[in-house]
C-alpha cells in the first residue's frame, strides 16, 4: 500500500510538472533602423536640368548642413560677324543651408534656411563682351527625403525666398529684388 501510494504521488507530481506550460522568454523587439546619426555624410545631386553637386553633413539626428556647387559651360555655334567677338557661356552656383530634420526615417521631412550665389553669362557673339548676371538667393527650404536603404535617399526640396539680382554695367542693368520659389528633385548616397 505504501508503494502504491508513493507511485500515485510520484505520478501526480510528474503529471502536474508536465502539465504546466512553460512560457518562452519574450523576444526583444528589433531596434528601429536609424537613418540619421551624428557624423553621417552624404553626396548627391540637386536638380534635374542643371544639377548641383551637394554635400550634406549631419551634426546629430536633427541638424545638418548642406554645401552645394554647380556649373554649366556653353560654346556658341558658328562664326562671329564683323566687329563681333565670341563669348563662351559660363554658369556657376555655390551655396550653403542649415536644415532641421523632423523625424529620423525612413521618410525624413525637414525645414531650414539657406543662401546661394549664382553667376551666369550666355554664350554668343557680341560687339562688347557682356558682364555676367549675378544674383544672391536667400530664404527658407523645406522638403523630404525617403530612404530606400540606409545609404540611399530620394527626395524633393522646395525653396521660397528673395532673389537679389546685382547691378551690371554691360549691358547696363539695375539691381532688382524678386520673390519666388523653386523645386528640386534630389538623390543622395550616404557613407
Amino acid at each position: 500500500m505504501k508503494r502504491a501510494l508513493l507511485f500515485v504521488l510520484l505520478a501526480a507530481a510528474t503529471a502536474a510538472a508536465t502539465a504546466q506550460t512553460s512560457t518562452p522568454a519574450p523576444t526583444p523587439a528589433p531596434a528601429p533602423t536609424t537613418y540619421l546619426a551624428s557624423g553621417k555624410a552624404g553626396f548627391g545631386i540637386d536638380g534635374v536640368t542643371s544639377p548641383n553637386f551637394i554635400f550634406r553633413y549631419h551634426f546629430d539626428r536633427s541638424i545638418s548642413m548642406e554645401v552645394l556647387a554647380g556649373f554649366g559651360y556653353e560654346q556658341p555655334e558658328g562664326s562671329p560677324g564683323a566687329g563681333e567677338q565670341e563669348v563662351n557661356g559660363l554658369d556657376y552656383r555655390v551655396g550653403v543651408a542649415v536644415l532641421y530634420h523632423l523625424t529620423s526615417g525612413p521618410l525624413v521631412p525637414y525645414v531650414g534656411g539657406g543662401g546661394f550665389f549664382h553667376s551666369a553669362r550666355s554664350a554668343g557673339f557680341y560687339t562688347q563682351k557682356p558682364d555676367p548676371t549675378n544674383s544672391i538667393q536667400a530664404g527658407v527650404i523645406f522638403g523630404a527625403d525617403y530612404f530606400l536603404h540606409q545609404q540611399f535617399a530620394l527626395g524633393v526640396k522646395q525653396f521660397a525666398g528673395a532673389d537679389i539680382r546685382l547691378k551690371r554695367d554691360v549691358p547696363a542693368a539695375d539691381g532688382t529684388i524678386a520673390f519666388g520659389t523653386g523645386t528640386w528633385f534630389t538623390a543622395r548616397y550616404f557613407l
